[in-house]
């Protein structure tokens, strides 16, 4: 019972969602079975884990019976598509805009014109009272400004004074937002993907230049988007990266709350790269935008921390030597992370943080305890391993785990470009540090080391620092 479709999908719902979906199944409206909500109410009492067989609650159903399996199956089947019913009926319900879109349709089509316009009225009301002028706001302007003209010339036959200017307007600056968010996303996926993507991008372009005469000028919301795009296209221009915080420190309440925490978690990783690049200044400049996401709530995905992004922040605190702020990082938002991973990246956190402290034995320590099961998250473990064993002095050790690192970059193909790049360039770094402190090259740096990528850069540059002054006076 385990694997059925259905009790994987229930274990999705929390106890509040389970109440509704009991709500909703003993509906007459919606129930199509009457033994149905018997069956559940035996099921439910298994929440959250139902570890309990299809004959344990086909028993407890109908007492004394012999079992059927394809009763059983049928109950399960039934279920399962009443519970896809409830998550997009209820989705539906909570969209106020969308529910209301739908009446209008209906009035409209009952010819209760008069009820329609009230409606679209109402709603075009309420949008003005917010404070949002987002993608959202202006899909819906448009959706009711249209229905409000659309009726008005079903009322009077097609009513010669009808304005449809805020409709298009609604229209107009609706499809800009859509096409930068779009935009965005593409150029975000093709950065990550392990294939360069064979999309024409043509037409987007010419899109843009539309839109630079008259809806990015003066739709605040459009222009962020637009300089987020122009950033990820031009990286090396800095301009569009501070044109994103200026307006976002005057605009921000124009966007919700998921707008603002993907146009914040590109900023960080804007830095990100920028460090990985040589530019240390976003360093500081990341660490101030890693305590903004933090003060509003923008690391949590459906009330989750994002993991890496918790390693993430916990290192760019470490590598500003922030331990007092990386420890209690630790602390106040490691019961955030999804249950199944938190002891992984806990550990692996506070391994990373003894090693920047010099307490290499509880770092392995630790380490030790990091278990992960995709292949891309042992990246962590094995760079982390690496550093720990050069700071520690255990070389030989090092050496075999590079060369064993260097195998496992090149089995999986499916590793994007520019993290097989900096990775690469991170080991081959650390290998020339450590045959320098061999005394085995006459340099610490790597000829192209200033000129590519590499993740824990700033940690690098301080070991070929101290690498340097070391060597110095001992020759």
């Amino acid at each position: 019972m385990q694997n059925s479709k259905f009790i994987s999908n229930l274990k999705l719902l929390d106890r509040k969602q389970l109440e509704e979906f009991d709500k909703f199944m003993n509906s007459p409206f919606f129930l199509k079975r009457n033994s149905l909500p018997a069956v559940f109410y035996k099921i439910k009492k298994f929440y959250p884990q139902y570890n309990m067989t299809k004959q344990e609650i086909y028993s407890a159903v109908y007492q004394g019976k012999p079992y059927n399996d394809i009763l059983m199956r049928k109950y399960l089947s039934e279920m399962n598509n009443m519970l896809n019913d409830y998550l997009a009926i209820s989705s539906f319900m909570k969209d106020k805009m969308t529910f209301r879109s739908k009446l209008v349709d209906r009035q409209i089509e009952l010819r209760s014109f008069e009820e329609a316009a009230r409606t679209a009225e109402n709603m075009l009301n309420e949008l003005e009272s917010s404070v949002y002028r987002n993608e959202k706001y202006y899909y819906n302007k448009y959706i009711f400004e249209r229905y409000s003209k659309t009726i008005s010339n079903l009322i009077t036959n097609l009513n010669p004074d009808t304005d449809w200017k805020q409709a298009m307007d609604g229209f107009v600056n609706y499809s800009a937002l859509t096409m930068l968010q779009f935009y965005y996303i593409i150029l975000n996926d093709n950065r990550f993907r392990s294939e360069k993507s064979n999309i024409d991008l043509g037409i987007l372009d010419d899109l843009i230049k539309v839109f630079e005469k008259s809806v990015i000028p003066q739709n605040p919301a459009a222009n962020i988007f637009y300089n987020l795009v122009k950033s990820f296209m031009f990286p090396e221009n800095e301009t569009y990266y501070t044109n994103i915080k200026l307006m976002l420190a005057k605009h921000n309440s124009l966007l919700d709350a998921n707008e603002l925490a993907a146009i914040y978690t590109y900023l960080h990783n804007y830095c990100f790269v920028k460090v990985d690049s040589g530019d240390l200044n976003f360093l500081k400049e990341r660490f101030e935008i890693v305590n903004k996401v933090l003060e509003n709530g923008f690391h949590l995905k459906d009330g989750y921390f994002v993991p890496d992004m918790f390693v993430s922040m916990t290192n760019n605190a470490l590598m500003l030597r922030e331990f007092d702020w990386a420890e209690d990082f630790i602390k106040r938002y490691k019961d955030d992370l999804p249950e199944a991973e938190k002891s992984a990246y806990e550990n692996l956190a506070n391994s990373a943080l003894f090693m920047f402290k010099g307490d290499y034995e509880k770092a392995l320590k630790h380490l030790s305890r990091v278990k992960f099961k995709k292949y891309y998250d042992k990246f962590k473990i094995k760079s982390l391993n690496l550093m720990i064993c050069y700071e520690a002095g255990y070389f030989e050790q090092a050496f075999s785990q590079a060369d064993s690192f260097r195998h496992f970059i090149s089995k999986y193909k499916t590793i994007t470009p520019y993290f097989r790049e900096r990775t690469n360039n991170f080991l081959k770094q650390l290998l020339q540090l450590m045959r320098y402190r061999l005394k085995e090259v006459r340099n610490p740096e790597t000829d192209d080391f200033s000129r590519k990528p590499a993740m824990y850069r700033p940690w690098l540059l301080q070991k070929i620092a101290e690498s340097k002054l070391t060597n110095g006076a001992n020759s």
